[in-house]
């Protein structure tokens, strides 16, 4: 007849989480390396959103500064136009 398993002392011997046979996994590095996965996720998160910022404000700059020159530029050159072939003043 086997005894029953004592879960504790099978997976927690001397403080240290054990898995199967080995007991390198203490409570300490699990929350060390669930601590640097979360600051490692929130630093990708914050660059990601500076990045798709940065693009959207600088996308709808050049849309909007170019199309203004652009608009001014062709007035400007209609006004050249008419000056040229339409202007009385020789």
């Amino acid at each position: 007849m086997t005894r029953p398993i004592n879960f504790k002392r099978f997976f927690f011997k001397e403080g240290r989480l054990c898995l199967f046979v080995r007991c390198a996994i203490s409570p300490v590095r699990i929350l060390a390396t669930t601590a640097a996965a979360i600051v490692v996720v929130v630093v990708v998160v914050v660059v990601v959103v500076v990045v798709v910022v940065v693009v959207v404000v600088v996308v709808v700059h050049v849309v909007v500064v170019d199309a203004a020159v652009l608009r001014n530029f062709s007035e400007y050159a209609q006004f050249l136009y008419r000056c040229k072939y339409h202007s009385n003043i020789k």
